[in-house]
């Protein structure tokens, strides 16, 4: 009987509870912002695309310039293969496997350094949204935010502050 009533008030108790925790779960103001949404929509990124595009202009010019090369022996290879001694066919051919190699290498070193800048950038990007989150949260009287990223399900609603993130980072430069 003792264990009964135990158990009874234990229920009563967690019941007390949960209806305690919805009603003052709906007093608070839940948000959202989508972070890959503002970031691609800052100017800064585009223009931060347009900075690396420059900053690598002359190893891009240079994997370029050996493309050329590889091609004119490529098709100097196919073109004239007929009238060529094999010794002058394996030479040929030696060259562009060298520069398919050389290609390729350069290749992976130039986009490694450009990931490695891009990720840098849009970084500090991020924490820029996130400095600009905070304050709007702050201003429209939001208890949570959450990012649109990390969450399985959301209503696009009145309470994405995304578009208001965005207005004010693109006011920054």
């Amino acid at each position: 009987m003792l264990r009964i009533l135990k158990q009874n008030v234990a229920l009563i108790f967690f019941s007390c509870l949960i209806i305690m925790g919805n009603a003052s779960a709906k007093e608070q103001k839940i948000g959202m912002v989508d972070s890959q949404y503002i970031l691609e929509k800052m100017p800064q990124m585009l223009a931060m695309e347009s900075t690396l595009r420059v900053r690598f202009k002359d190893e891009i010019d240079e994997l370029e310039k050996l493309q050329v090369d590889a091609r004119a022996n490529y098709e100097k290879l196919q073109r004239d293969r007929a009238s060529m001694s094999s010794k002058k066919i394996e030479e040929l051919s030696e060259t562009l496997l060298k520069q398919k190699r050389e290609l390729e290498n350069k290749n992976r070193m130039i986009q490694g350094k450009m990931r490695e800048d891009f990720e840098f950038e849009k970084n500090k990007m991020l924490k820029v949204i996130a400095r600009i989150t905070k304050k709007v949260a702050k201003e429209e009287g939001y208890d949570y935010i959450f990012r649109s990223e990390n969450l399985a399900y959301a209503v696009e609603n009145k309470h994405n502050i995304s578009a208001k993130v965005l207005a004010q980072a693109k006011k920054i430069n």
